[in-house]
This record gives structure tokens, C-alpha cells and sequence, in this order.
């Protein structure tokens, strides 16, 4: 396994990033890697989820945006995704 320079956890493979022009729905990828029942599926939707997160905050920083509840919605997202992506699934 390779660890990643762009996520605080271990995957099996580089997770491109996402380019911040695109519009994501973080909330869903969010909501879909928390409820992922299939173990080889996790890495892959938290690093989708991030990916997401980051886009939106970069957007966000782009456009001078001050929404400090959405900010912590995605701070309190990305922590749940960190710990989740630092489980082993067996």
C-alpha cells in the first residue's frame, strides 16, 4: 500500500484530485462514504468525498465566499472521512 501526500490515510492506489471547477455535491459523496457497507468500496468513496470536500473549499476561497456554517460542515465532514479512512477493513 502507498501512502498518499494529499490524505492522511493509507489506500492502494493515488486518488487524482478533482478539478475545482467542478460543481460537487460533497454532502452526498459524504453521506455515501459514511454508509458504505462494501469494505472495498470505503478507500474509494473517502477519497471521492475529500476530493469533493477540497474542491467546494477551494471554490469557496475563490470566491471570497463567508458561510462559517457550511465551513464547519465541511470541517466536521472531513474529519469524520479521516477517521473512517484510517480504519483497516478486513
Amino acid at each position: 500500500m502507498a501512502t498518499s501526500t494529499r490524505t492522511s490515510y493509507v489506500i492502494d492506489r493515488a486518488i487524482p484530485m478533482i478539478s475545482p471547477s467542478l460543481e460537487l455535491d460533497w454532502r452526498t459523496l459524504y453521506q455515501e462514504a459514511i454508509f458504505e457497507d462494501d469494505k472495498a468500496k470505503i478507500a474509494e468513496r473517502v477519497a471521492a468525498a475529500e476530493n469533493a470536500l477540497r474542491a467546494n473549499a477551494a471554490s469557496m476561497m475563490a470566491n471570497s465566499q463567508e458561510n462559517s456554517k457550511e465551513q464547519r460542515d465541511m470541517e466536521r465532514a472531513m474529519y469524520f472521512l479521516r477517521l473512517l479512512g484510517t480504519q483497516e477493513w478486513h
